[in-house]
């Protein structure tokens, strides 16, 4: 979930910058996510 954290931020910020605009709220929706077990 780190990583879609991060997007967010990323996208945040990216989208502030190129329309000179504050973003209020920003949804991500991630589908298909496949975390493989670890075998020890």
């Amino acid at each position: 979930m780190d990583g879609i954290r991060e997007f967010k931020e990323k996208a945040k910020k990216e989208i502030e910058k190129l329309t000179a605009m504050n973003v209020v709220e920003l949804d991500v929706v991630a589908k298909n996510i496949y975390v493989p077990e670890k075998d020890d």
